[in-house]
């Protein structure tokens, strides 16, 4: 029997309405011979959680082999269903749309929006509850319908350390620099990537002056091949050898860009400058491309485009730099919002350096209290991070600032 799937929809829908699938479902998967490509890019997880509101603890035992639930999109499910269909010989049309049928003793016939017509012994209607094979049989909904106006909202997360590990694995830089925004970022990235067993180290200012010397002498020398570090510990870096510049966080500004990837294809070489960046900040990309007079093309592997000089705009000033170790005068700021909040550090940090554009590595000595936390940052910018950053919302708690005064 050859059977006919007629979609509507051109293209797979992006949006994920569903995060999982649960013991049942799992079990069918299962039956089905399905289920290895499913665990394979899913995430298992203990049976728990709540119901109507009621919390609902973990059983000791369940009478099933799968006690858990499998996090993985909807998305990846569809994908790896419609792949099933497929090795069956299931035929898929996309772009068809239903708009009338009719049936007699011997099938159905059914007609599409583009005037086709197609003739079946069977027509399943596997459309949903706004189902339009329900709606043009006659057949009555018995049910009442929705009163609820459900809204989705999709987001882009930051990248993914795995992204980061693909383009390394490509490139396999003779020695590469990359560059995030703050220190907690850093160490994170630098444990991702140690943890999948490649030669690397961090560099910001949470660090001793011992460490941080003995990092930058290992990445002088050449010993050392890849460098995680944030703008304001990377400064005096001045070395020949790096082919690669990694922007894991877009940069706050199109100089700093200039002064990051100024750091590659010295003494005459040419070098590779990488920048990872959502869809949001495609303004972002475009301000760089202006300012620096380049014209940044999409990375795929094994692709090379023609070295670009990068122009730098003349300085208009002298701006003192941030020492590493803190030196520099600083102000505490008291924020509202501690652990009850369910606020960490990181919360604190983003919160700030999204409302002032403040470099991450200012942002320091952020301590959590139970109702509320403590932040450094320095003295000038004290003021301006206090009125731009009070009234941010984080976790549902809305953030109120004030300096502490000595």
């Amino acid at each position: 029997m050859h059977a006919l799937v007629l979609e509507k929809e051109t293209e797979p829908t992006r949006i994920v309405h569903a995060l999982g699938l649960h013991a049942r479902s799992v079990e069918v998967m299962d039956q089905r011979g399905l289920l290895e490509r499913f665990l394979a890019l899913g995430q298992q997880y203990p049976v728990g959680g709540f119901f109507a509101g009621i919390t609902k603890p973990s059983p000791d035992r369940l009478d099933t082999a799968h006690p858990y639930v499998l996090g993985i999109p909807q998305t990846t499910t569809e994908r790896l269903l419609t792949e099933h269909a497929t090795e069956l010989g299931v035929e898929i049309r996309r772009g068809c749309e239903l708009v009338g049928l009719s049936q007699d003793d011997h099938g159905v016939t059914v007609e599409l929006a583009d005037g086709t017509r197609l003739r079946s012994r069977y027509l399943v209607g596997c459309d949903g509850g706004r189902s339009t094979v329900r709606k043009l049989l006659g057949v009555g909904f018995p049910g009442e319908p929705t009163r609820v106006e459900t809204l989705l909202g999709e987001m882009e997360v930051a990248v993914p350390p795995e992204a980061l590990a693909t383009v390394l694995e490509a490139e396999r830089p003779e020695q590469a620099l990359v560059f995030v925004r703050t220190k907690i970022r850093c160490d994170q990235l630098y444990r991702s990537l140690r943890d999948r067993g490649m030669n690397v180290k961090a560099l910001h200012g949470d660090m001793s002056q011992g460490s941080r010397d003995g990092v930058m002498i290992s990445f002088k020398s050449g010993s050392l091949p890849l460098l995680i570090a944030t703008d304001v510990a990377s400064r005096g870096l001045d070395i020949s050898g790096i082919s690669h510049v990694i922007n894991y966080d877009v940069p706050m500004s199109p100089d700093v860009y200039v002064h990051r990837i100024g750091r590659t294809g010295r003494v005459g070489r040419s070098g590779r400058a990488i920048t990872f960046y959502e869809s949001r900040q495609a303004r972002d990309i475009q301000a760089i491309e202006n300012h620096a007079g380049v014209k940044l093309s999409p990375w795929v592997k094994g692709a090379h485009v023609a070295p670009t000089p990068v122009k730098a705009p003349p300085r208009r000033h002298s701006k003192p730099h941030v020492p590493a170790n803190g030196d520099a005068k600083s102000s505490k700021v008291i924020v509202s919002g501690g652990r009850a909040a369910g606020l960490e550090p990181s919360d604190i940090i983003h919160a700030i350096t999204s409302a002032t554009a403040l470099d991450g590595e200012k942002v320091r000595n952020v301590r959590i209290l139970e109702r509320f936390a403590f932040v450094e940052v320095p003295e000038s910018d004290a003021e301006r991070v206090v009125e731009k950053t009070g009234g941010t919302e984080v976790r549902g708690h809305t953030l109120r600032l004030e300096l502490a005064r000595a």
